[in-house]
């Protein structure tokens, strides 16, 4: 991930864009489809969240600006919404 700075808001913007991360097999899709398309935090409080209720989000646990190496790590992302 060294090709992105993520310190930079136009670089987060690309690797926002890049199939990596927003492709059909993009990590992101991987990770909605491994947390069933549900918010993890609501999940956790026992109430159901989908893409249906609200919008979702694959967050990085540990944020790009300080892990970069961790940008496309499944264990690194989770679902919230």
């Amino acid at each position: 991930m060294s090709e992105y700075n993520f310190n930079e808001q136009q670089d987060r913007a690309k690797f926002y864009g890049s199939k990596e991360w927003r492709g059909v097999n993009g990590v992101r899709r991987k990770r909605l489809e491994l947390d069933n398309y549900e918010c993890v935090w609501c999940k956790e409080q026992g109430k159901v969240t989908t893409a249906n209720d609200g919008v979702l989000e694959v967050d990085h646990i540990y944020e790009l600006e300080h892990y970069p190496k961790l940008a496309l790590h499944i264990d690194n992302l989770r679902t919230l919404c």
